[in-house]
């Protein structure tokens, strides 16, 4: 085993294991746990909109039976249509879109807050708006695309994700150099580059090891002459 400490975990690792997540080498054990994460969230988000369509299309066939026996025989073709037109709106283009939308509550849908992930934007590094939920996730909406997606998972980046400018993190470790590309503090943000004490200037929280072989490296490259 190499001399390798992970970054994320900050434990030593094979280095000829470590996968590279948002650019960064990471060990296997971290690259694939954020990996099944994600995955599981997206299942856990399938079952409950799947639910609320069930839900929504019982609702639909009740009361399209209560307006069916209500109504006289003259306006029974009538309710059909605009009970159809209402099927179709709903099956196409309103439960697609609540569906894309389900980032939008402070970057988690109800799996992604349940398996502590979180989607952020990829420059301000916070919580992604509404339209970038929609944006990321409307490709999701095409037949056998998820399946193809849970395989691309790993990088960090997925389809989509570009175009919306997004990324997933872990949620409890949002602030971690390894989604933010940069050395900042995790408690409080603070930038750290060029810090030679080993301990926050700003909080006191103590550097890890990781982190500071990174300040060394980038100040090292700094040195070096053109």
């Amino acid at each position: 085993m190499s001399d390798f400490c992970c970054p994320m975990c900050e434990k030593q690792a094979n280095e000829r294991k470590a996968r590279p997540l948002y650019g960064t080498k990471i060990c296997k054990k971290c690259y694939y746990g954020l990996t099944n994460r994600r995955q599981l969230a997206y299942v856990i988000d399938w079952f409950i909109w799947m639910f609320v369509a069930s839900f929504v299309t019982v609702g639909l066939a009740a009361f399209r039976r209560s307006l069916m026996t209500n109504s006289p025989p003259a306006s029974v073709e009538s309710i059909r249509t605009i009970i159809a037109i209402i099927s179709l709106l709903l099956s196409y283009l309103i439960m697609p879109m609540i569906f894309g939308l389900k980032d939008g509550f402070s970057g988690m849908s109800p799996g992604k807050w349940i398996c502590g992930v979180q989607v952020l934007d990829a420059e301000t590094h916070l919580p992604i708006s509404f339209i970038q939920a929609l944006k990321r996730n409307l490709i999701l909406i095409v037949p056998l695309l998820p399946l193809v997606i849970a395989f691309t998972l790993a990088k960090g980046y997925r389809l989509g994700d570009k175009w919306a400018n997004t990324k997933v993190v872990l949620r409890s470790k949002r602030n971690h150099l390894v989604f933010t590309g940069g050395l900042s503090c995790e408690d409080c943000q603070y930038d750290l580059t060029g810090n030679v004490t080993g301990n926050c200037p700003e909080c006191g929280r103590q550097i890890p090891e990781a982190a500071m072989r990174q300040i060394h490296e980038d100040a090292q490259t700094t040195m070096m002459p053109a």
